[in-house]
């Protein structure tokens, strides 16, 4: 059987049914740079063999109509379901059109009669000046897609913030399978949407306010440092082992949570671990592997930047001390050097 096409927008009632398998899908992304959306105004063009869709385009009418959105199913590539596509919407919307296409489309485009402006990354711009002949019908592109010379990341740029996050993790996840470090979870750090990660029900860790607050302000200033560290539970759901104040940080803190776009650092840890009773000792391990700060050692930095001329106020304010901490730990060492050089017997003696 030959391909049919049929026009339709998203008021037409078969519309998810045809064209709802190919929006914001992943693979799709990828390959045409952008999210397939069903926005309002938009005429979309649905490919039919054996009466299944094989792939979709949409035009965005206007004074300078925009075609875009085209994709075709990898197995039916090379059977002219993209050249029946490029016909139907060419004969749709005839005049004056731009288009932002891949190296895979380009040759399509500029057989029907566009010309090259500009390029955007790995991707071309190219415009249609009306002419008033029939549309041309363009050639079968090629099957595969391939990305011109230059920054091969310089298309990230082009994408909105949050879509280029998601890209980015997914190079982070296709990359970290080549690494030879691929077993250590922070070989791999994803900036996950906070509602995909949640809490444990078993962390004993309780951060007193005073840390929290000290916590914060951490991340305010120097930023995170250490990843979220959690475990996948579910289809895109992450349960955290350890982290979930570091993961408070961002939901709560409102110029964190905007810094980081809604988002958290996150190291998986190997999926091999998932039962409980391993979750559960590895918080436990992170909780107290980290070790605790010694009174000379803070005693020896508190009296260090008070040389360099911080106040007490904010030496207090930096660490996460209250004012008399402040002056028991300057008194510890002041103690100690006002003593260093004085020789003490070993004992009593007696009269």
């Amino acid at each position: 059987m030959g391909t049919d096409v049929v026009a339709l927008t998203n008021e037409h009632p078969e519309f998810y049914r045809l064209i709802g398998p190919f929006l914001s899908r992943r693979e799709i992304e990828r390959e045409t740079g952008g999210r397939l959306y069903d926005e309002d105004g938009k005429t979309w063009f649905a490919a039919i063999s054996d009466g299944n869709v094989v792939g979709v385009c949409a035009a965005v009418p206007g004074a300078v109509t925009i075609y875009q959105s085209d994709y075709v199913l990898p197995a039916h590539r090379g059977r002219g379901a993209y050249r029946a596509l490029s016909a139907a919407r060419a004969a749709a919307f005839p005049g004056r059109a731009r288009a932002v296409c891949t190296a895979a489309s380009l040759a399509a485009y500029l057989a029907g009669g566009f010309r090259e402006t500009r390029r955007k990354g790995r991707f071309t711009v190219v415009e249609r000046e009306p002419t008033g002949k029939e549309p041309v019908m363009p050639p079968e592109p090629p099957p595969t897609d391939t990305a011109p010379s230059g920054d091969p990341f310089g298309w990230l740029d082009e994408l909105p913030e949050d879509q280029r996050i998601d890209e980015i993790n997914d190079i982070r996840r296709r990359l970290a399978q080549h690494s030879p470090m691929r077993g250590e979870p922070v070989d791999c750090v994803l900036w996950l949407r906070q509602e995909q990660v949640h809490a444990n029900a078993y962390n004993p860790n309780v951060v007193a306010p005073a840390e929290m607050r000290l916590l914060t302000l951490s991340v305010l200033e120097d930023g995170y440092t250490q990843p979220v560290v959690a475990w996948p539970d579910g289809e895109g759901s992450y349960e955290i082992v350890d982290g979930f104040h570091r993961n408070r940080v961002a939901r709560e803190a409102k110029a964190v949570r905007k810094r980081v776009h809604g988002r958290l650092p996150v190291a998986v840890i190997n999926p091999d671990r998932a039962a409980t009773g391993d979750r559960m000792a590895a918080t436990i391990r992170h909780n107290r592997a980290r070790g605790v700060h010694t009174v000379d050692g803070m005693s020896a930095i508190v009296i260090d930047l008070a040389r360099r001329n911080h106040s007490d106020k904010w030496i207090g304010e930096q660490l996460g001390m209250e004012p008399d901490e402040v002056l028991r730990l300057k008194q510890v060492q002041a103690m100690a050097e006002m003593f260093a050089d004085r020789e003490f017997s070993e004992a009593w003696e007696a009269c």
